[in-house]
Parts: C-alpha cells; sequence; structure tokens
C-alpha cells in the first residue's frame, strides 16, 4: 500500500553500496550482476534479485547471438567498479559516461533508476526529453 503513495524520486531510492564477485550489495540483500557485450558496442546489463525466483518479463528478449566475445575493433567498454558505479570508457581509455559516485544504481520497491555525472555541454535524447 505504501509503494503506491511514494513517489520514484532519487531520493526515495536506495542504492548500491559495493559490488563484489558479480554482485551488487543492496540495504544487505545481493543481487547477480551480469553484463553482456556485443563487438558493435551494446551493452545489456541483467540485475536479478537473489533473494528471489527469476522473472523475465522482456517482451523481445536477445538473441545469444548477439552475445559474441567482443573483438579489437570494438569502441567501448563498460566496467562496474568496487564502489557499484559504472564506467563507459573508449579503447583509448577515455571515460564517456560514469555513474554518479556512490548513488549510481537504486530501487525504489518495483522501479529502478541510473544516475550519471553530467557536464553543461552534454545532450540526451529520448525518454519524454525532446529537442526541436
Amino acid at each position: 500500500m505504501y509503494l503506491l503513495t511514494k513517489r520514484f524520486h532519487p531520493l526515495n531510492f536506495v542504492f548500491a553500496e559495493r559490488y563484489h564477485h558479480r554482485q551488487f550489495s543492496i540495504q544487505g540483500r545481493n543481487q547477480s550482476v551480469r553484463i553482456r557485450s556485443t563487438a558493435n558496442d551494446i551493452h545489456h546489463i541483467e540485475i536479478n534479485d537473489l533473494s528471489k525466483p527469476p522473472k523475465d518479463v522482456r517482451v523481445e528478449k536477445p538473441s545469444p547471438l548477439q552475445f559474441i566475445s567482443k573483438t579489437e575493433s570494438s569502441f567501448s567498454r563498460l566496467e562496474i567498479t568496487p564502489e557499484a558505479g559504472l564506467r563507459l570508457s573508449s579503447s583509448t581509455g577515455d571515460v564517456l559516461l560514469e555513474g554518479e559516485g556512490k548513488r549510481c544504481f537504486g530501487q525504489c520497491g518495483p522501479a529502478w533508476l541510473f544516475q550519471f555525472k553530467h557536464e553543461a555541454d552534454m545532450n540526451f535524447y529520448g525518454l519524454g526529453e525532446k529537442q526541436g
């Protein structure tokens, strides 16, 4: 009942405190984290609560053939830091996108969010934002 009145605002989310052995720790609960990447720089992140049976509600599931081992021609690399932050880097090591400190991945009931650092000159499109 409480969830119906709770607003999905970052202040109401609990955030992953650390990442160890391919798991996030969120308020003492462990969640498995799996990153699969393609050679054309598509990164798929899957996070599952280990205390519940996995439930796949995706409408379109990724093809296993998409996820092959990355080749040297790949441009980016996605990694999770020990502090549970995300970092997307180019093949030369330049950081392209980085999580917002220790408040990168959060949950509020069934809702989740990723927070990223941003600079004033960055532009983001989609998810309701319109330019034009």
